[in-house]
């Protein structure tokens, strides 16, 4: 029968009746892989493990094949499971969360049955954080890792809020780029803060500080009486060569970047280490007071 001619009410009755068969279906093969593991028949046929037996007996990829597994230990614990199964209450993947995370933590049979009313109902990331809210992990290192010559793959942990943050530039940008990755919404950021932050990729303004820091790169233009040049990127200050002191003007030729350590040597070789000892015991204890941080 071609389904294009089914009334609305037609295919969404089917197609719930489909679902629910699905899910007994699903059932089905979890109680008959217990039941392949009880007579070692993945062994028989030559495989090391069932898991290897399920992807290359039954053709489920990895995943699948442990969230099966995995379901069908939680069943073996906890018969009355099935029913939560076939209702859809639960489904097969939390049911596998639960089980890999109460295997790890070493929880009892009833600790698992009390997880599973907990997490009923909710989606494969609620559940996650369910687990982690149980038995938090610890946190790990930042760590990146060069992959080829034009990826690396940066591990970092996230707080609730910026991790909000992100999914909510993911809905914002979907226009563009439909189920986004975190890394591009990343990267979305990454540019937008550039465009926004580093006057060197804006289009020359009136803005005299923009236009020194554009005509200097951003950098500490300090280079030693022996031809060191300092081209520091942090800290860095608009400096007046004539010193406004003296009179110098806010004029792009009299100014110039300097990071924090060369703007204040320059103050001192102009004015004195005397004169200029009461701001340097300032500049130690806060460092950003006497000089401020462009753009």
């Amino acid at each position: 029968m071609n389904i294009e001619t089914w009334s609305d009410e037609a295919l969404l009755s089917q197609i719930k009746l489909n679902a629910a068969q699905e899910r007994k279906s699903g059932l089905a093969v979890i109680h008959q892989l217990r039941e392949v593991a009880r007579r070692r028949l993945d062994a028989k046929l030559g495989y090391e493990s069932l898991h290897k037996y399920c992807m290359e007996e039954l053709h489920y990829s990895p995943g699948s094949a442990w969230r099966r597994i995995n379901a069908m230990r939680a069943l073996s614990d906890i018969p009355e499971l099935e029913t939560r199964i076939a209702s859809g209450s639960v489904s097969v993947a939390t049911v596998s969360q639960v089980e890999s995370f109460c295997r790890r933590e070493n929880k009892s049979k009833e600790e698992k049955r009390e997880i599973l009313t907990q997490i009923e109902g909710l989606s494969k990331r609620e559940t996650e954080r369910a687990l982690a809210t149980i038995a938090p992990l610890p946190e790990r290192s930042e760590k990146i890792r060069f992959l080829d010559a034009a990826a690396t793959e940066i591990r970092v942990t996230l707080n609730a809020e910026t991790l909000a943050v992100l999914d909510h530039i993911k809905n914002l940008i979907s226009h563009a780029r439909p189920n986004a990755t975190y890394a591009e919404a990343i990267e979305y950021l990454a540019k937008l803060g550039i465009k926004k932050l580093d006057p060197q990729v804006l289009p020359p303004s009136g803005n005299i500080e923009r236009q020194v820091w554009q005509r200097d790169g951003g950098k500490c233009t300090y280079v030693s009486p022996g031809g060191k040049k300092c081209e520091s990127q942090t800290f860095v200050q608009k400096d007046h060569i004539l010193p406004r002191a003296k009179g110098g003007p806010d004029t792009l030729d009299n100014l110039r970047l300097r990071c924090r350590a060369h703007n204040l040597l320059a103050a001192v070789e102009e004015f004195g280490a005397e004169k200029m000892s009461q701001f340097l015991e300032r500049d130690s204890t806060h460092p950003t007071r006497r000089f401020r941080l462009i753009p």
